[in-house]
């Protein structure tokens, strides 16, 4: 529920509410389940009308080996009459340092103060109340990446600009990309409690699909990295098009290269360096330094134990809000490579999960063999993100009451975008499974939740990565796995050789080490400013059982001393992160009867509470935000009144791999209809036909008399998306069936989308070619319909649309004359490339017209319909497909192979007299390689759709034949059918006819084929 105000012509204000109850179903095992999203029914541009009072974000930030440091500056203004309340949720890295936070309104500047929260949150209120400003910055509790700002009293027609300050450290990759995040903007997480969508810390700020502010990007990247001077070879961006400026002598300057950047992605720039990282001192301040190690696999080797680590479970989010490409897409792709991958004789399992989760095998894990992973890879290739919610909680929950058997060790690939609400419950649980369980958690998507995605792994002593979109799966997998099968080596220490100086170091207990991985360690101490530049100092990192040395960094001159603190900074939060994240003290006997609730009760609230006096101490001492502390700011007014105040809680946009999650309950790009369609039009119980996602009745508009035809589709993600895509494509295209008419609203008590279309009383196309009867069919009827099918699919290309269900039944012709236009229709599996290479990766297919790099399990594009094309040009010259199924299936082993090679005939019976050029194009439609596979204007342009064909009647007695026309369309509705319940996720191999006409003819004339050779021989 939000308040919304409008400005009237009368000048004056009306406040109203809006009511908007939002359900989403999702079938799962039978049982309807109802999720409640917390997302407004109000479009992109109705939001432009409202007031928001956030009008712009800036950042500026300097990079200095492996450090950042981070300005946020937000721009508020209040465009009312009456003052307001403004409450932001943005999302910041969770091991950022945020150390200033400053208000600038009225040439005024309010420097605020770090204090603990429920103080800061009490001079807040009461600031507000005694009608003066305020301002306040906290950090959530539960999920510690998402942070609130609070603009408390900006009067009317005025300007306030907020500053926030971080520093933060810079993930490695691969040895030699250093990777700086900026993430823009709270992915909506599923809450379990409430059964849906909630607003991130407990506001009630809404998601929406554009927001009206946008954002700039600075930022300067120091040229040379680290005291060794290590040089920069390459600056680049995977999620945002960028300009860099090579003028500055000492830095690169890095910003968008276009204006008005939406808050949709994270910001991502990769700077890669010209060698891999080697151990080295990175940055010394007057009162800590920043130390790196990257041991090598000849240090490493002597300090591993020999346990055998051969257990891995793979759990995979299945959420509604995985659906995007870049999600489940490339979680089919990483999770196809480790089953290639994993070594011999080890165990396996994955297990699904969504608002419930399923296990491949009812074993905890089976052995890895062929048999089993044929078995997962059937799985894998056909999942979706059709599981509802996100209850991660679950699965963990499950493996915990079964933990690995004596001899093993347990590895855990989770991959997810991590969107849900209770992460400190997940986390703890981990931490409790650390003993035999290392989570290697990867992080997918445009906005994952980066606390969730980092603290499983930290929390195991595991590791984490995150895929950006449009990345190579191989290089996360391969290292991922790479670390999985070496035990790391988790008792080490470090010794800081610095003479008389005393250095304590954070955090005090070390993460894990890996080969070839690097380790950040942090050493507060003394002021050493008085130090001569000649030094000899060093740190060095070991083993504590048998003091095997791991590491040493060295460094002999130090040029110059900071004296900025953010190494300081750095170290105090690497304290704090140690502490908020710490296993829980053990609680004495397992046994009931040692055991006294209330006893256990206090303990462990005393436990707590000691721990964050220490935080507390912490922050406060180094002036780090933290959840037990928050920055608030006075600014004390005269003759003020705060009575009037309103409250605007700014929305938030939605990442654009979210947007499925609002798609499906905002209003469509276009005007719908709310009433009941039986207002408007007579429904006739005659069904036309059914489509992937619904049937389609007969109706007649009441005023008109218009004949219409009425497609029933169930409201869901996909059902939107189909009927934005095909009422985006038909309206300037004469060869898609066209859209009349949309409603929103309940079919026979059911939340359904009705489509009204054209009504086209030719029916199907292979029904015209069996009726023409005396009147022959020629090539050239085939070309022109051709023609027709072509231009409709370069039209949907040129919008970057791939319809992906290409097949002569969504082939209709307008009437019954010889001159009626042949249309296509049903979008039900197509999709938008928005311009992205290869962007599909979902098997949806219709046997006989497949494309090979479809069954491949292979990324595809828009060229899929091109070969499907071809099969419909084949099949229009002689009546029955280049690719059939044998023994009763609908598309059998052998079938995939002859599509996934090309292997196709020209039985010279039906061919004989069939134009040269006609099967060289259908030969070039047919290439196996996509790549070298014609194009839709190469089509256009071929010389058997330009020149005049053969009007020679064409032999199509296969189509002719009423029982091999059944065994066509049977075997295609069961394909569908079989497509339908993939899709729910229920498994189930649907056969085909008991018996393939259409293989038997193909065979009688393979027979026939072998006796003429033989005669001629």
């Amino acid at each position: 529920m939000i308040q919304i105000t409008k400005h009237c012509k009368n000048w004056q204000y009306l406040l109203f509410i809006l009511h908007i109850y939002l359900f989403f179903f999702v079938q799962i095992h039978g049982q309807r389940l109802e999720i409640k999203r917390n997302i407004d029914d109000i479009n992109s541009d109705q939001f432009q009308s409202l007031y928001v009072p956030l009008k712009k974000v800036y950042i500026e930030t300097t990079i200095h080996s492996f450090a950042a440091d981070v300005t946020i500056i937000q721009v508020f203004r209040n465009d009312e009459n009456k003052p307001i309340e403004a409450i932001y949720c943005f999302p910041i890295e969770e091991q950022a340092a945020i150390y200033s936070f400053v208000a600038r309104i009225n040439d005024r500047e309010i420097i605020a103060q770090l204090k603990e929260k429920k103080v800061a949150q009490k001079e807040y209120a009461q600031a507000l109340r005694e009608n003066h400003g305020a301002y306040l910055l906290e950090q959530d509790e539960k999920s510690q990446d998402n942070f609130i700002i609070n603009v408390g009293a900006l009067p009317p027609s005025t300007e306030c600009t907020i500053t926030i300050s971080y520093v933060t450290e810079l993930d490695l990759i691969d040895g030699f990309i250093i990777r700086f995040v900026i993430p823009t903007t709270i992915a909506p997480r599923y809450d379990s409690k409430q059964g849906g969508i909630s607003s991130p810390a407990s506001t009630n700020s809404k998601y929406v699909q554009k927001s009206p502010y946008t954002i700039k990007f600075y930022c300067l990247i120091k040229k040379i990295v680290g005291e060794t001077g290590q040089l920069i070879r390459k600056v680049s961006s995977s999620s945002h098009p960028i300009k860099i400026d090579f003028d500055q002598q000492d830095a690169y300057v890095v910003t968008f290269d276009q204006e008005n950047t939406q808050l949709d992605r994270d910001i991502l720039i990769n700077i890669e360096l010209a060698e891999k990282q080697v151990n080295t001192i990175l940055t010394i301040e007057s009162n800590a330094v920043m130390a790196t190690f990257i041991p090598s696999e000849e240090d490493c080797r002597q300090a591993r134990n020999n346990e055998e680590t051969n257990e891995f479970i793979f759990i995979v989010d299945c959420s509604g809000s995985m659906t995007s490409d870049h999600k489940i897409g490339l979680t089919r792709e990483a999770v196809m490579l480790f089953l290639k991958s994993l070594p011999d004789n080890s165990q396996f399992n994955i297990i699904r999960f969504g608002s419930d989760f399923t296990a491949l095998f009812s074993e905890i894990t089976v052995v890895y063999n062929q048999a089993n992973i044929r078995q997962a890879q059937q799985m894998v290739s056909h999942m979706q993100a059709n599981l509802g919610g996100t209850e991660l909680l679950a699965p963990l929950q499950w493996l915990k009451k079964h933990p690995p058997v004596k001899g093993r060790s347990r590895q855990i690939f989770l991959l997810t975008d991590g969107e849900i609400s209770d992460v400190s419950a997940v986390l703890d649980l981990c931490r409790s499974m650390a003993s035999s369980t290392r989570i290697f958690s990867f992080g997918l998507g445009m906005s994952p939740s980066r606390a969730l995605v980092k603290g499983l792994a930290r929390a195991t002593n595991g590791r984490f990565v995150f895929i950006p979109p449009n990345s190579r799966v191989d290089v996360y997998v391969k290292e991922q796995l790479h670390r999985a099968l070496q035990p790391s080596i988790t008792n080490v220490q470090v010794i800081w050789n610095f003479g008389e100086i005393d250095v304590h170091t954070a955090p005090t207990q070390l993460p894990p080490v890996y080969a070839n991985d690097r380790l950040i360690i942090y050493g507060l101490m003394d002021n050493i400013s008085t130090l001569p530049s000649d030094v000899n100092l060093s740190v060095e990192l070991y083993t504590k059982e048998d003091h095997h040395r791991l590491g040493e960094a060295r460094i002999e001159r130090i040029s110059s001393i900071d004296n900025k603190g953010s190494i300081a900074r750095l170290a105090a939060k690497a304290l704090i992160l140690e502490l908020q994240h710490a296993k829980k003290a053990p609680t004495g006997s397992l046994q009931s009867r040692f055991q006294d609730e209330i006893d256990l009760k206090e303990n462990t609230t005393e436990m707590e509470e000691t721990t964050k006096k220490r935080i507390i101490e912490l922050s406060l001492n180094y002036s780090i935000l933290t959840p037990y502390t928050a920055f608030v700011g006075i600014e004390k007014r005269i003759n003020q009144s705060n009575i009037d105040m309103v409250l605007r809680e700014v929305p938030i946009q939605v990442s654009a791999d979210d947007q499925h999650l609002i798609l499906s309950y905002t209003s469509f790009p276009f005007a719908t209809n709310r009433n009941n369609i039986t207002d408007d039009y007579e429904i006739s119980p005659e069904a036309l036909g059914v489509g992937i996602n619904g049937k389609v009745l007969k109706c007649k508009h009441r005023r008109t008399g218009q004949k219409c035809a009425l497609k029933i589709i169930k409201d869901s993600i996909k059902a939107r998306q189909e009927v934005i895509l095909h009422k985006k494509a038909c309206e300037s295209c004469q060869y898609i069936v066209q859209v009349l008419d949309v409603y929103e609203n309940k079919f026979r008590s059911q939340r359904c989308i009705l489509i009204v279309m054209e009504c086209m009383e030719g029916g199907e196309l292979f029904n015209r070619i069996q009726q023409r009867n005396d009147n022959p069919y020629t090539e050239r009827d085939a070309a022109r319909y051709i023609l027709m099918i072509v231009q409709a699919v370069n039209h949907l290309h040129k919008m970057d649309i791939a319809h992906r269900d290409l097949k002569p039944e969504n082939l209709l012709l307008t009437n019954q004359s010889n001159d009626a236009i042949l249309k296509l229709g049903d979008f039900g599996f197509a999709k938008e490339g928005h311009n992205e290479p290869l962007p599909l990766t979902s098997p949806l297919f219709t046997p006989y017209y497949v494309a090979p790099e479809i069954l491949y399990h292979n990324r595809y594009d828009k060229a899929c319909d091109i070969w499907s094309m071809g099969v419909i040009m084949y099949i229009l010259l002689c009546g029955y497909p280049p690719f059939f199924s044998e023994g009763g299936h609908t598309i059998s082993s052998r079938m995939k192979n002859k599509i996934k090679t090309g292997d196709y005939q020209f039985p010279d019976a039906e061919w004989r007299n069939i134009s040269s050029e006609a099967k060289s194009t259908i030969q070039r439609m047919l290439t196996v390689d996509p790549v070298q596979r014609i194009t839709i204007d190469g089509i256009l342009t071929s010389s058997w759709l330009t020149e005049l064909t053969s009007d020679r009647a064409i032999n199509m007695n296969a189509l002719q034949d009423v029982e091999t026309r059944q065994q066509l369309e049977a075997a295609v509705a069961s394909a569908t059918d079989d497509q339908r319940r993939i899709d729910d996720d229920l498994d189930i191999e649907i056969s085909g006819p008991e018996a393939s006409r259409i293989a038997k003819r193909a065979a009688k004339r393979k027979q026939q084929m072998a006796v003429d050779n033989e005669e001629h021989q």
